[in-house]
């Protein structure tokens, strides 16, 4: 499995390189495909070093049971869960990049261009959203810290505020601790948070969504003018129209004709 992952990343990095020179490097690096690809064999390339230093690693004393761990154990330990998890997290790579071979087909391509429409409001949005979270999450250290597991430090406040997102803050143990700026800080977050930048999130991709429409539905019309109604077919139409008419074919080849009433015999 070592070799056919190592020939894997050789043949995919001289794919990358050969569409470097070809492309040339200004066209190559403004594909947003092409970065994902170089941050997924990049990760690729770095989960292989990992694992053959793993694999160098002697472990043949651990292969019965210890009285007592020492450090080469925990070493080891954690080389291989920091390998593993990194593998984890480019398989979503991985999946993403089915995208790139979906964009031929238009109507299953909607998704990556409402994406990319909406990038350039999304990014300013992002930033303007990061701000006010930073902010309440200064606010919520400097109230809760010192009482409060869910708010001890800057990186937990953040995730718990990130995750009430989906859910909801610990609001009866925030007031039993802080009874007057609890209320203050619960109506602040879910007013800015939960009710402006939310939706105005969904807002942002509405309207590239609308205008991605828009755009389907112009380039349709163009393809039916220049190719007749056939280019309106969309792709799961198209294999569907392939299987009746092969059925077709197959039970014509084999001498049965349809009766008046257009069915086919048994």
């Amino acid at each position: 499995l070592e070799v056919a992952f190592t020939c894997y990343i050789v043949v995919y990095w001289w794919i990358e390189f050969y569409e470097m020179r070809t492309l040339g490097l200004k066209a190559y690096f403004l594909s947003l495909w092409n970065w994902i690809e170089l941050a997924n064999l990049s990760i690729y390339l770095t989960i292989q070093i990992y694992w053959f230093a793993y694999l160098s690693f002697d472990r043949q004393k651990f292969t019965k049971v210890l009285d007592e761990f020492g450090e080469e154990f925990f070493r080891i330990a954690d080389h291989y869960n920091f390998t593993s998890n990194l593998a984890a997290f480019n398989i979503i790579w991985a999946f993403i990049k089915v995208f790139k071979y979906l964009q031929m087909y238009p109507s299953m391509n909607t998704l990556w261009e409402v994406l990319s429409l909406s990038m350039k409001d999304t990014l300013p949005f992002a930033a303007v959203f990061l701000l006010f979270v930073f902010g309440f999450t200064f606010a919520a250290h400097w109230l809760y810290g010192f009482t409060l597991r869910e708010f001890h430090s800057w990186g937990q406040s953040f995730s718990t505020l990130m995750q009430t997102l989906s859910g909801g803050l610990p609001y009866e143990d925030m007031k039993r601790f802080a009874p007057v700026a609890t209320p203050i800080f619960f109506a602040a977050w879910i007013l800015m948070i939960a009710l402006v930048m939310v939706n105005m999130f969904v807002a942002i991709l509405t309207d590239a969504h609308t205008e991605t429409q828009t755009r389907l539905r112009k380039l349709e019309e163009i393809e039916a003018r220049h190719t007749g109604r056939s280019a309106l077919i969309n792709f799961f139409q198209g294999v569907w129209r392939y299987i009746t008419s092969f059925v077709k074919k197959r039970r014509e080849a084999a001498g049965y004709k349809k009766d008046r009433s257009g069915m086919w015999p048994h």
